[in-house]
């Protein structure tokens, strides 16, 4: 991996406190384990092929409680999460995204890619969680994952046109 890129990532992670720790992985890729939020830590792994192309891989995993309707959930989920990706496999639910950039343009990237993915995980890990732990029912996990995923008073959704006022 170019040296300029691997530092403009070690470099942002550490000013946004996120304690970054580079993993062992196989040349020509890099791969560091950090904060994402308390108590949680995401894999950043980093492939640069030519030098200004950089894929760069997230992946945030939590362990939950084995459960058919947890899965479900997940799936059914999955694509109004796009780009991010998520799958429940046995008892561990994973959150993948993928970014593309280079050195100058992945510290805007990983940002985003944290920002999205501390949203995902509060929206919906947070529900498939509770789903696992038989906390909650399929219904109203579902639809909280929803609601959330739209933010505060759906501002996600798109608002229909108001006709204009009667003259």
């Amino acid at each position: 991996m170019n040296p300029q890129t691997r530092q403009a990532i070690v470099s942002h992670l550490t000013t946004q406190q996120l304690s970054p720790k580079e993993q062992q992985a196989e040349e020509p890729a890099a791969s560091w384990i950090f904060n994402i939020a308390e108590d949680l830590q995401s894999e950043l792994f980093c492939y640069e092929p030519e030098v200004g192309d950089l894929t760069a891989i997230m992946l945030t995993s939590v362990k939950v409680t084995s459960n058919d309707n947890a899965t479900t959930l997940a799936a059914a989920l999955a694509p109004a999460l796009a780009p991010a990706s998520i799958i429940m496999m046995n008892d561990v639910l994973t959150l993948r995204l993928m970014l593309r950039g280079d050195a100058n343009t992945i510290p805007s990237l990983l940002d985003e890619g944290v920002l999205i993915s501390r949203h995902i995980i509060a929206s919906v890990f947070t529900r498939i969680v509770d789903l696992a732990a038989g906390k909650i029912p399929m219904q109203q996990a579902m639809v909280t994952a929803m609601q959330a995923l739209q933010g505060p008073n759906g501002e996600g959704q798109e608002k229909p046109e108001q006709p204009a006022p009667a003259q």
